[in-house]
Parts: structure tokens; sequence; C-alpha cells
């Protein structure tokens, strides 16, 4: 665990990240947001977390390795793990979605803790002030056809609602600008656009269930609720480091 003199003691938080790399960047902004400030006196340096980050946006697709198309990233995700245990991670998170189709193989036989983003994320959906019954979810297509936020969002008795085959390719598309840093308000206009059509399929929220999409499109740019996984894991990261 980290410690400072004079700065309370935290777990060491380990990320996974470089999928992609804009993402990590966004989830490590949010950390520090979220992370609390002293009430007797200005923040420091020193009450912000200590943070472990690989950076690496060489892992494999994961939607291709989802799809049988390419190969699979438990290999390097693995490898990421332990060097961040090496170097003191006391756990660890993952800000990608898609990853999670493959934590469960790639964390096996490492001996810290994983905070779960699909799981913070739909508990976050199930405890939200309007109580939604059925969230519309903005992913990738390896994220869909993984399904995998339908058992955890069905487990909680909410049902999740998905995007039409030619949607997906309209979300798909917008992840893709993302990444290739030039998305701009078409992409916005279009996850609006899908947003509404999923709304009159019934849902009552929308899950930025990829964290390409919360650069893309925020809250005040929908009439319904947007949940955002980046924000939620942030949160998420934040309490459990400070619970030391």
């Amino acid at each position: 665990m980290s410690t400072t003199t004079g700065a309370p003691k935290r777990r060491v938080v380990g990320v996974l990240g470089g999928m992609g790399p804009a993402a990590t960047l966004d989830f490590l902004q949010k950390i520090q947001a979220h992370t609390p400030r002293p009430t007797d006196r200005p923040m420091g340096d020193q009450d912000h977390l200590h943070v472990l980050v690989d950076l690496c946006p060489q892992v494999p697709d994961r939607t291709a390795a989802a799809q049988g198309r390419g190969p699979s990233p438990v290999p390097v995700l693995r490898s990421m793990a332990k060097g961040l245990v090496a170097q003191g991670a006391d756990f660890l998170v993952v800000p990608c979605n898609s990853a999670h189709l493959f934590v469960e193989e790639a964390f096996s036989n490492i001996p810290v803790p994983l905070l779960h983003l699909v799981e913070q994320t739909c508990r976050a959906v199930k405890d939200h002030p309007d109580a939604p019954n059925a969230a519309g979810i903005l992913a990738t297509a390896g994220t869909i056809q993984g399904k995998l936020y339908h058992q955890h969002l069905e487990n909680l008795g909410l049902q999740p609602i998905v995007p039409s085959p030619e949607q997906q390719k309209g979300v798909n598309q917008v992840i893709a600008q993302v990444k290739a840093q030039q998305h701009g308000p078409g992409e916005t206009q279009a996850l609006q656009a899908i947003c509404q059509d999923l709304k009159t399929q019934g849902a009552q929220c929308i899950i930025a269930a990829c964290t390409e999409i919360p650069l893309a499109i925020s809250p005040n740019d929908l009439p319904m609720a947007l949940l955002d996984s980046t924000d939620i894991l942030a949160q998420a990261t934040v309490k459990h480091a400070c619970a030391a």
C-alpha cells in the first residue's frame, strides 16, 4: 500500500490501459476528479492516489478475438497484470469493456483482485435514482455479440436493449472515429439518433458500455440518463483505494 508522511494509507491502483489510449487518459482524469479533497486544508500532490499505468495499445483487438478473427488478448493482458503486481499494485482495473470478455481467463492466477468494470456499471444502473427497468447499450460489436452486459443486467432484473445490426455499424464507426481522434458533432448526432431509437424500444437509460463512447457523447446530449462506464469505474477505483 502507498504510504506518505502526513497522507492516508491507500491501496495502489494498477491500470491495464491503452484500449484505447484516449479512453485510458479519460479514465485517469476521472480518477483525479473523484479523489476526495481534504476539508481542513488545500489539496496537495500527496492527497492523490498512487496509480501504476501500463498503457499498451498493442493489446490484440478484443472484438476481433471474440469473433474468431484475430489472436487472443489473454497473454498480453496476463503479462500486463503480472507486471503491475510486481511493481506494487494492490488491485487492478481495466478501463475497456470488451476486454472483460477475457479477464476471467487472463487473471486466473493473479494474486490481487480486479474491480470488474461491467459488474460495477450494472450495479450503478440498478441503483440509479430513476430505477430503470430497461437499459440501452452502446458498445463494441464484441461486447454486444458476447452478451457481456446481458447476464449481469438480467441477474439484476433489468432488460438489455441493443441497437439493430445496422445501427451497430454506426456505433462501430463512432468508436473507430474516436480511436482515430477524428470525432466531432457528426458522431454525437449519430449516437443521439441511435439512443432515440433505443428509447422508442423501451430503454429508460443508456449505458456507455465502451470507454470511447463518453468521448463522443455526454449526458447533456440526451433527454435520458447516460451512465458512463468509465466514470463509474473511476468512482469505484477511488472508493476501493481509499478504503485501505
